[in-house]
């Protein structure tokens, strides 16, 4: 009876935060939004203009890794975006985690900079996203790349926005720390902070399982990928958008 006790509120405890989770990203929408600006700006912007000259993609990344980056994505390849072919799914389904999770912890701490660590690693991982998609697209590997990227995508670049946004809460709580100490308001940025980053890494290894089981298969079909990768995208957001809202959010 104890143990189902504890079960029953573990259970509990899931529920309450997978509500708590995007209730509090909707509150805090404004660092998220900015987040989102911040990375998806210079990525769009890196992703057009490399596309239409690749000499961009050069101003960014070495040569070297841009050959490295097409060899993943050419279509007698049996794995999509891995150097690798010996690397099994499993061993690669935990470098994706340790490595989106240490992406998005290294955006959320940064943001103790006065916030600006967490631009800069926004800005940052945009431009370079942006120019290899911009690159591969015009060496006509496009299809290759964009069916691979499409599906995780939903949760792993959301999971990275909403990491940045936790960081910018924590510069900002040092800045404009309101009535409260700087260190109160601290510790509550700090506070909501890690529930947002909790989340995120969470998303981080559904993005993971999906990158290396699904996403790299070059067997499962493109226009399957792109049908799944537009179902993720649209949970994805009915989630953040809808979850939680049984009780009113609190205001931002």
């Amino acid at each position: 009876q104890r143990l189902y006790g504890v079960r029953q509120g573990a259970l509990r405890g899931a529920l309450g935060f997978f509500a708590a989770f995007p209730r509090l990203a909707r509150n805090r929408w404004r660092a998220l939004a900015i987040a989102a600006l911040v990375f998806y700006g210079p990525a769009t912007a890196l992703t057009f203009g490399a596309k239409a000259n690749p000499e961009v993609a050069y101003l960014v990344e070495d040569p070297v890794s841009l050959a490295s980056m097409e060899s993943m994505y050419q279509s007698d390849a049996k794995k999509f975006g891995r150097s690798g072919e010996s690397d099994t799914d499993v061993a690669m389904f935990g470098f994706y985690i340790w490595n989106n999770v240490r992406i998005n912890f290294q955006v959320f701490a940064s943001g103790l900079i006065a916030g600006v660590g967490s631009l800069f690693y926004l800005f940052w991982n945009g431009v370079h996203g942006g120019a290899a998609a911009g690159y591969l697209t015009h060496q006509g590997l496009g299809r290759n790349f964009w069916s691979f990227v499409a599906t995780h995508s939903a949760l792993e670049l959301t999971s990275l926005v909403i990491a940045g946004g936790a960081g910018l809460l924590l510069g900002w709580s040092l800045l404009f720390p309101g009535r409260r100490s700087r260190r109160q308001a601290l510790i509550l940025a700090a506070k909501e902070g890690l529930v947002l980053v909790m989340g995120s890494a969470l998303m981080d290894v559904g993005a993971a399982a999906l990158e290396a089981f699904w996403s790299s298969s070059a067997l499962v079909p493109v226009a399957l990928k792109f049908t799944a990768a537009a179902i993720l995208w649209m949970l994805v957001l009915g989630y953040f958008l809808f979850v939680g809202r049984g009780r009113t959010d609190a205001d931002a």
